[in-house]
């Protein structure tokens, strides 16, 4: 977990100005052409009670919303929509706060259009802080049910839609302070009192210790008062936005993995060149990653690009037809067995660099369509296609897919590059039957794994590998 320093004193104009430019400059990156960033993006705001979590959530929201960013600021569901009755049960009482957390998330993801960033009071990671504290602290929960409900909210299919957790902490004396500051009565409550407000920062540091590789970014925020001086309110939320802007800067600027230019035309399937070609790409388990700009003006290295060809319980295979608008004359109103995209720096594991391409094709996949259910994974081949501009900067690895599920393409992947009729499941002899209408790499492939027909200008392009 990373700790987020706040000084004392305001941010200057200079400073704000600068940030205004920089959070412009970070959504005209995300929400380009060549933007793959699937919207919205998640911050959440975790913490104990008083310690400024939902009063800079609200001036955050207020800044973007200046920018012109389309800002989700769900109501807290712990503050204002828990059901009065469940408050006296700190177990149901949480448990009812994450279910309406990932509620949130789900809606969200789902919304169509997609707005641009969804701020969290409380989340997921909240959850499991307050989980630790009922099993540690309070003994209300074993800690074979805490771990059952870590391991729910924690699971992969919707952790990692959230972008980056902030959580809050105080000293018990700044919580407290703030909280009788404009009020009549002194006297302390059920949470706010000293001996649980330690108890429960106790809890929230263990947890953020154990989880702190499975959240994508975990950043720490004490607002503490320094020296017995409170800090500026405004100096916490210009800190807290200033890292989110770089947050999606980050997620805007994507690094592509790079392979040199392979001395290969066509779809090989041969096991000892795939193999070399990967290990080529994973050499010394460094590798390459170029800035996407870099990589399209590369003449020297290719983006490598895992695709899938998704293959059914029944033997039937994925089929799409593009949409008519698409800036690529070659792809317009073409039929597609293909899904993939890009493999990028996020989907790198330096401890299991072979799993790159498997991940991202998972990424992608789940960034494209919905209602899917990853089975099985094999490689089948590589492309490497230098017939046109776009396919010499290219290799594309091949793998087949099996899935389960009831799969669909995503609103978003609808809008940007498929038509609505788009989505089919059919067998060989129908890809055979149309072949013609497949785009260039389909065609390739449904060549070498159905035996469909090629037009004459493929013949040529594929008879050195027969």
């Amino acid at each position: 977990m990373k700790k987020i320093q706040i000084p004392l004193g305001k941010p200057t104009p200079a400073q704000l100005k600068s940030l205004e430019n920089a959070c412009k400059e970070a959504f005209k990156k995300l929400k380009s052409d060549e933007s793959e960033v699937r919207l919205p993006l998640f911050i959440e705001f975790a913490g104990s009670p008083k310690s400024g979590k939902s009063t800079i959530i609200g001036t955050i929201a207020h800044f973007f919303r200046r920018q012109k960013v389309c800002v989700a600021q769900p109501v807290e569901g712990a503050s204002l929509r828990t059901p009065e009755p469940l408050k006296d049960d700190w177990l149901a009482f949480n448990a009812w706060s994450g279910c309406y957390a990932l509620q949130n998330i789900l809606v969200d993801c789902f919304l169509d259009p997609p707005v641009d960033l969804v701020l969290l009071d409380r989340g997921l990671f909240d959850i499991v802080g307050w989980m630790q504290f009922l099993a540690t602290e309070q003994r209300r929960i074993t800690e074979e049910d805490r771990q059952k409900v870590v391991d729910f909210f924690s699971l992969d299919l919707w952790r990692r839609r959230e972008n980056a957790v902030f959580l809050f902490t105080a000293d018990h004396k700044t919580s407290l302070a703030r909280e009788t500051d404009d009020k009549l009565c002194t006297a302390g409550g059920g949470v706010m009192n000293a001996q649980t407000l330690a108890q429960l920062q106790k809890a929230y540091t263990k947890a953020a210790s154990d989880l702190d590789t499975a959240f994508a970014r975990l950043y720490n925020v004490d607002t503490s008062f320094q020296n017995q001086k409170p800090l500026s309110f405004q100096m916490i939320a210009y800190q807290v936005a200033e890292r989110i802007v770089k947050i999606i800067d980050e997620l805007g600027t994507q690094e592509l993995l790079m392979v040199e230019s392979v001395q290969f035309e066509g779809f090989n399937t041969e096991p000892s060149l795939i193999e070399e070609t990967r290990n080529a790409i994973l050499r010394d388990e460094k590798p390459v990653f170029h800035i996407r700009e870099e990589a399209e003006k590369s003449t020297t290295h290719q983006q490598v690009v895992p695709y899938a060809i998704l293959k059914d319980q029944k033997g039937h295979y994925f089929r799409a037809r593009r949409r008519a608008e698409l800036k690529r004359k070659e792809l317009q109103r073409k039929l597609t067995i293909l899904v993939g995209g890009h493999a990028e720096k996020r989907d790198w594991t330096p401890s299991e660099p072979d799993s790159i391409f498997e991940t991202c094709l998972r990424r992608e996949l789940e960034e494209e369509l919905v209602g899917i259910r990853v089975e099985s994974v094999k490689p089948l081949g590589f492309i490497s296609d230098v017939r046109n501009n776009v396919g010499s900067h290219h290799l594309a690895f091949i793998h087949e897919v099996i899935v389960g599920g009831n799969v669909k393409i995503r609103r978003q992947a609808i809008d940007k590059e498929f038509g609505r009729e788009a989505v089919e499941w059919v067998g060989a002899d129908e890809i055979r039957a149309h072949a013609s209408e497949l785009d260039p790499w389909s065609q390739l492939v449904a060549h070498k794994l159905f035996g469909a027909p090629l037009p004459p200008t493929d013949q040529l392009f594929m008879q050195d590998i027969h």
